[in-house]
């Protein structure tokens, strides 16, 4: 998460349920790894974006891509 991504952007782009992904959403909020901002427009539009708690978990993300790149070739 770079930049501020909708709902609607991340289901497309990350191919899962709006369920699942709402579930998660939810739980990476309460575990302040995510903001959610809600705009009082119609229809709402809510924005997610990464905390600092949420950007430094990028070397350890991109540790796992890393070794689930070299491993899944096998």
């Amino acid at each position: 998460l770079q930049s501020p991504k909708r709902f609607s952007e991340l289901e497309t782009g990350l191919e899962i349920s709006a369920k699942v992904l709402s579930e998660k959403l939810r739980g990476l909020e309460k575990e302040g790894i995510v903001n959610r901002k809600v705009f009082p427009t119609m229809p709402v539009k809510v924005e997610y974006t990464l905390t600092k708690k949420g950007y430094d978990l990028k070397p350890v993300m991109t540790a796992i891509e890393d070794w689930s790149q070299h491993y899944m070739k096998e």
